[in-house]
């Protein structure tokens, strides 16, 4: 409206004063999805770039743009032309995960703007930020972050129910526009009357109307302008009804270009409008009349002049007028258009074929275009925007002929997975593919059935249901050897081997685990070879293989920094297996850097969970219990109950230290509950040492002793040596505590035996000093309180 319009202007009057560069880009109302859309659109406007531009001319041209700015262009030349779609000059990004395209991208990105300017001020503004997708959304927080120490000022205009995540940065001022005034909508009034003038009565049904909204003062003033008294005509009430009326007097040459213009949205290439209406000949007085009648306006360009609607309102209005065959057929020619026209580099628009060809009742195509779109969004690490492709083109798949219902929508199904477990939605993906398993069982394709089940078994796994985990990867193999399929083996051995460990059968874990490496090096599947790694290292970690576990965490750790993907980042464990052994400087240096690098949910829970171990093992009480209380939360947010009892353990030894018995006692409880109804052992011996130390801690000996006996049943169930030598240790502490100097005695042999075969000398010294303090203590009396946790 007229108050943006005019805020925006004294901005850019003031930059340009100032010599200021000034950098615009727009949202879009459909089809957002593609990453960094509003920045693609005003990188390509600013950088002279063209879609009939060769790849050796687009490259030439960013080239010499970059060198203008300072920039080495060596370095960010190829996620650039990434980003545009070119893949000449991108081979060196080959190995990238999607994750570490996307965070060099955002950093070029952000070093291309704020290096705009040269040293002088950067106005970047972005309007309709309520169409923004997530990925350029998230683009912006990284911007922001590091904006206050900038010369740039960025102006985001947006609708009234849209929040932005960084609105309470101190740096941060929101403008609200208000209603105009009368005077005000008196001098919106004359500036569209120009030299004509409205009889007062009129004018005052504009006011009256209009309510001070400066877009209704302006179209209500024009469609008013052709009439001179009320008796000639009906005012609307709505600002739609002012649209209509104002679309329902037009020729109808002029109404149909109009109408082709809406259903490419509110901005679109003059070259799309040709190839869309009907007679494109005749477009070129037609546009003008449009243009001079504030329908539509135009953007120049250094290339191909591109239009927009003057309101986004004003393309909503002529589109909702379309009879539905006129539309279907209107969407029909705007993909072919598309599909003509981008045909060298078909990928930026993957969105708006799935658009035009949904709404052109082409099922097939829409899911086509729907999957390529999801494909491209998860490379780029845009797994919401994938997800959200792929529920629609799901619906699409519903109305394709039943010959190729079946097919199409679990090769959807199985790619949606893909999508939801970086985003945690665990209970949403086993509904979607127990909904779809009937489709499996006609169909009968071992190559789909394969992956089907083993996302089944992968996501069963995660939510503490072994049993069926293990029938489905089990499934998973059989499909798999029928088909020749090595890389959905190994990733079905990999589930297999992630189970045992839940289940405390290490030597099986590692069987399955060394046979998931071996198959997924052999098929190539680098991503899954280096979890398959990384769940080898806790088992041998678990069995006390101190250097076996590091070891593969070495390769777990290549195979992380070849791909640069943070989901395969092991720091958070290895973190987790230094404070454990006592070098807690190390491990929290280690589960900090996890933390910083995680971008999932998973992830990022987790590493927050051993990051509050770490410090709960150094002392430091308020970092380990805000560690750990978030990642509880995360935990029980995303359903992962295996994490979600062992983290709630550690949480409730530092609510006990605390000094807060009654929480620590709820948490260790519940602990206790959850890591038993998915049978993981190990989990259930740390919940059973929380609630020992949590009753000894009040002078419970003897409840102390039983629960401390139960943990070590646990843990030697499972092989467990490390945690049955640590649990001897406190059971000699509360045997010194009922002054029982003989079984206390008993107790530290057995633990000093256990560290020195594991090769642990910072616990041998513990053990010794608890063994001084037993030879030291009068007789009758007890030493000093100790655990496994106290150095």
């Amino acid at each position: 409206g007229a108050g943006k319009s005019r805020l925006l202007y004294e901005l850019r009057r003031r930059a340009d004063a100032g010599g200021g560069v000034w950098l615009s880009g727009r949202c879009v109302s459909y089809g957002s999805g593609i990453p960094y859309l509003p920045l693609l659109h005003l990188l390509r406007g600013g950088w002279g770039l063209s879609e009939a531009d060769s790849p050796g001319r687009t490259a030439a041209k960013l080239r010499r743009a970059l060198e203008n700015l300072g920039l080495h262009p060596d370095e960010s030349l190829p996620y650039l032309l990434r980003l545009l779609g070119v893949e000449e000059g991108t081979e060196v990004l080959a190995d990238l995960s999607p994750h570490a395209l996307q965070s060099r991208t955002s950093a070029c990105l952000r070093q291309l703007l704020l290096n705009a300017g040269q040293g002088r001020l950067v106005v970047l503004e972005i309007e309709d930020l309520h169409w923004i997708d997530e990925t350029s959304e998230d683009f912006l927080d990284f911007l922001i972050e590091g904006l206050a120490h900038t010369r740039m000022l960025l102006i985001l205009t947006y609708r009234a129910g849209y929040r932005p995540r960084w609105i309470e940065k101190s740096y941060a001022t929101q403008i609200a526009l208000r209603r105009l005034t009368n005077a005000e909508c008196q001098t919106v009034m004359e500036a569209v009357l120009r030299r004509s003038r409205l009889p007062e009565e009129l004018a005052g049904v504009v006011l009256s109307k209009a309510e001070g909204n400066p877009f209704f003062v302006e179209e209500l003033t024009r469609s008013l302008l052709e009439h001179q008294s009320l008796a000639e005509i009906s005012v609307p009430d709505t600002i739609q009804g002012v649209l209509m009326a104002r679309i329902d007097r037009l020729p109808e040459a002029h109404k149909r270009v109009l109408q082709a213009a809406s259903v490419l949205g509110r901005e679109f290439a003059q070259e799309l409008l040709r190839a869309t209406c009907e007679q494109p000949e005749a477009l070129p007085p037609l546009l003008a009349d449009l243009k001079r009648w504030e329908f539509l306006y135009e953007e120049p360009a250094e290339e191909e002049p591109r239009c927009f609607f003057k309101h986004a309102l004003t393309q909503e209005a002529v589109y909702q007028s379309l009879l539905t065959a006129r539309r279907r057929a209107l969407h029909v020619s705007a993909g072919k258009a598309f599909e003509v026209l981008y045909a060298r580099h078909l990928e930026d628009v993957y969105d708006s074929l799935a658009y035009h060809y949904a709404n052109a009742d082409q099922p097939a195509k829409a899911v086509h275009y729907l999957s390529l779109f999801a494909e491209r969004a998860a490379r780029g690490y845009s797994h919401a925007e994938a997800a959200k492709a792929l529920g629609e083109a799901l619906t699409q798949a519903g109305r394709l002929d039943p010959d190729e219902r079946d097919r199409r929508t679990l090769e959807l199904v199985v790619q949606l997975a893909h999508s939801l477990l970086p985003l945690a939605r665990l209970a949403e993906t086993l509904d979607l593919l127990d909904r779809h398993r009937p489709a499996l069982e006609r169909l009968d394709d071992p190559s789909l059935a394969g992956q089907f089940h083993f996302w089944v078994a992968h996501t069963h796994s995660y939510l503490g249901q072994q049993e069926e985990a293990a029938r489905h990867a089990q499934l998973a193999i059989g499909a798999a050897r029928r088909c020749g399929d090595a890389a959905t083996e190994g990733r079905a051995r990999y589930v297999l081997s992630r189970d045992a460990f839940w289940g405390g059968r290490s030597g099986e874990g590692i069987e399955q685990g060394l046979q998931a490496v071996g198959l997924l090096e052999r098929s190539a599947e680098r991503w899954w070879q280096g979890q398959a790694y990384w769940v080898v290292g806790f088992h041998h970690y678990l069995a006390g293989r101190f250097a076996d576990a590091f070891g593969a965490m070495d390769e777990a750790r290549s195979i992380w920094k070849a791909l640069a993907d943070p989901r395969l980042d092991p720091s958070w464990s290895v973190g987790f297996f230094h404070a454990s052994l006592g070098d807690f400087e190390r491990g929290i240096a280690e589960c900090r850097g996890g933390l910083e690098r995680a971008r999932d949910p998973l992830n990022t829970a987790a590493a927050l969970g051993f990051l509050g171990y770490a410090y709960l093992e150094k002392r430091d009480l308020p970092q380990a219990l805000e560690a750990l209380e978030e990642s509880v939360h995360r935990m029980r947010r995303a359903g992962m109950q295996q994490l979600l009892g062992w983290f709630s353990a550690y949480h409730a030894e530092a609510c006990m230290l605390a000094g807060r018995p009654a929480e620590a006692a709820e948490r260790a409880a519940e602990a206790l509950a959850v890591v038993s109804s998915v049978g993981f052992p190990y989990g259930v011996g740390l919940a059973q040492l929380a609630l020992g130390r949590i009753a000894q801690s009040a002078g419970d000996c003897e409840t102390a002793t039983r629960r401390f006996a139960e943990a070590l049943d646990c843990f030697l169930s499972i092989d467990a040596r490390f945690e049955v030598a640590r649990t001897h240790l406190d059971l000699a502490t509360v045997a010194l505590a009922r002054t029982d100097s003989a079984e206390a005695e008993r107790r530290l042999d057995s633990a000093q035996r256990l560290f020195r075969e594991l090769e642990l000398p910072f616990y041998e010294a513990k053990a010794e000093r608890l063994a001084k303090d037993l030879q030291a203590a009068p007789q009758g009396t007890a030493p000093p309180a100790s655990s496994s946790r106290v150095a």
